[in-house]
């Protein structure tokens, strides 16, 4: 699945969804209230869910490009990889 990176997500260090993707990302993450997250082949551990406000933290992850414009996603098991595109 991908996902633009808005500049506010950026700054955050958070993966952040609008209200049209979250269709989507509810089936991702389905029956997961937290995920073990690996952003760009690093391990940042496991991290809840906010479905609230629609977000994950990245806390702990590499810096993002300036240049980069989506988040690639992928689930394995309780297990989420993010790529940057």
């Amino acid at each position: 699945m991908l996902l633009p990176i808005t500049e506010r997500a950026r700054e955050s260090f958070y993966l952040m969804w609008a209200a049209i993707h979250e269709k989507d990302m509810n089936m991702l993450l389905l029956g997961l209230d937290a995920v073990h997250v690996y952003c760009q082949t690093a391990d940042i551990g496991v991290k809840t869910i906010d479905r609230r406000f629609r977000r994950i933290s990245l806390k702990g992850a590499p810096p993002i490009d300036t240049s980069a414009k989506l988040y690639k996603l992928t689930r394995h098991g309780n297990v989420l990889h993010i790529d940057i595109e």
